[in-house]
């Protein structure tokens, strides 16, 4: 049918490209101690320097001063700086403009900016610290802990405040961040791989090497349901792939899920995006109780190659 394959096509755009956008954090390798030289200060020096030099609970927030994001939330970190500052938290700005220009926007605000704000010649730090994550967006911000090491990073207005508070609070789990920011990761990485897949997966002779590709897609994608959820259906319609569609569907039924969200729900909802009629879904999730109680994937390759005539 035309419009479910046109859905179903669009899906697989949409997998190809937007995996590494999923959230406006990314993944940080296992925390370690970071150099941080700043070459001049415009203002905050003494607290600034001090919070480096002597590690203690610090944010350092990279900026311009021609972000309009970076400009709008800038009271909004001075407040956090004010709120904070007793706690034993310093907050520290970073720009690579010079110190007129600096000079300038923080006096077009009524009382000024009350954090440091530091020049990083050449973005020197901002490679140090952005680069490894392949961010390259502003405002963004990383909370460093007693030891200098970095333990939350991503846009000042999602979570910053809410973390500070956690750490105080002892409440902060660190580790867990670590492990999200893991699994975005290994999301981003599978869309590359899946362009590979695509590219190769046509050629008769390069089948191989497309199903080693896909094995490494389907394994990047684990933490995300949906995303295998969009890989059995890619793989079933696109691609004629009907063994890395089971695997995928095996894998997604193997992952542990919240409370309050089921796999034959995640189907459902996909299927329903593609148009694909209430009566085919029935039909796929018999397919899916069926591999549930008998865990056979040769059976399931079999009945999604079947299921697949329907799309």
């Amino acid at each position: 049918m035309q419009k479910i394959q046109t859905g179903v096509s669009s899906i697989a755009l949409c997998f190809l490209l937007g995996l590494g956008m999923i959230s406006s954090v990314y993944a940080q390798a296992p925390a370690q101690a970071v150099q941080t030289t700043v070459s001049e200060w415009v203002q905050g020096k003494e607290a600034a320097t001090k919070a480096l030099n002597n590690p203690q609970l610090t944010v350092v927030e990279f900026f311009s001063t021609w972000c309009s994001g970076c400009t709008a939330f800038a009271p909004h970190l001075s407040r956090i700086n004010n709120q904070f500052s007793d706690q034993g938290v310093t907050v520290i700005a970073l720009s690579d403009e010079d110190k007129d220009t600096l000079t300038a926007f923080t006096s077009q605000f009524e009382g000024g900016l009350s954090y440091a704000i530091g020049i990083d010649q050449n973005n020197t730090l901002y490679k140090t610290f952005m680069e490894p994550l392949g961010e390259n967006t502003i405002p963004y911000s990383f909370i460093l802990n007693n030891q200098g090491e970095i333990i939350w990073h991503g846009h000042p207005a999602d979570g910053l405040e809410v973390t500070l508070q956690a750490v105080i609070d002892n409440n902060y789990d660190a580790k867990a961040f670590q492990q999200e920011m893991s699994n975005e990761q290994d999301l981003k990485k599978s869309a590359g791989l899946f362009e590979a897949y695509a590219a190769v997966a046509k050629f008769a002779d390069e089948q191989e090497l497309a199903r080693q590709l896909a094995v490494k897609v389907i394994d990047c994608s684990k933490s995300k349901p949906e995303s295998l959820a969009l890989l059995t259906m890619i793989f079933l319609h696109d691609f004629n792939d009907y063994p890395m569609a089971a695997l995928a569907m095996e894998t997604a039924v193997s992952r542990p899920l919240t409370e309050n969200e089921t796999l034959e729900a995640i189907y459902i909802n996909l299927m329903e995006e593609l148009e694909i009629p209430s009566a085919t879904n029935k039909q796929f999730l018999t397919i899916l109780a069926e591999y549930r109680k008998q865990g056979d994937q040769r059976l399931l390759t079999n009945a999604l190659k079947t299921f697949a005539q329907h799309l």
